[in-house]
């Protein structure tokens, strides 16, 4: 089972959750569907619209992004394949870090989708991964840091291996 229909059965009796993705999941209250053919930064009003339109802040939002790409830096395809691990990996922690900074509550929940690798990458084959999810590292570090996020909200990035 992928990570967010888990974790969307784990709440749903207890939240009320919207899900905002590629994909439909059956088992969220609302869903709001991106584009792949549309770059994320020219959905994010239309994304913000409809989240208002459900609610006016969010305990919660929860990034569950990912995918590894295997190369090396010996690799011609580690240029592509990095552009590809930013627009998995990256463009949505981002899109889920804005997201947060306007529709996010007092107390809010912010979690991101990092990796263990990234800290510990002992395998040269998933360079552009590693890269890309240091990133999510750094954003999520940044947003902890920063005053762009409600009062007392938490920034959490998990670290599935």
């Amino acid at each position: 089972m992928i990570l967010g229909q888990s974790v969307v059965r784990q709440f749903k009796n207890t939240w009320k959750i919207a899900n905002v993705d590629l994909n439909t999941n059956e088992q969220a209250h609302h869903n709001i569907l991106l584009d792949r053919n549309v770059p994320i930064g020219e959905q994010v009003e239309q994304t913000m619209s409809e989240l208002r339109k459900i609610s006016g802040n969010y305990d919660a939002i929860i990034s569950l992004v990912g995918g590894p790409a295997q190369d090396s830096i010996k690799d011609v395809e580690v240029f592509s394949n990095f552009d590809k691990m930013l627009r998995v990996n990256v463009e949505p922690s981002l899109f889920a870090g804005h997201l947060a900074s306007k529709i996010l509550g007092t107390n809010g929940f912010l979690l991101f989708t990092g990796s263990s690798v990234a800290f510990s990458n002992t395998e040269p084959t998933l360079l552009s991964y590693t890269l890309a999810k240091n990133s999510v590292h750094m954003l999520s570090l940044l947003l902890s840091t920063r005053d762009e996020l409600p009062d007392a909200a938490t920034v959490v990035t998990i670290l599935p291996h």
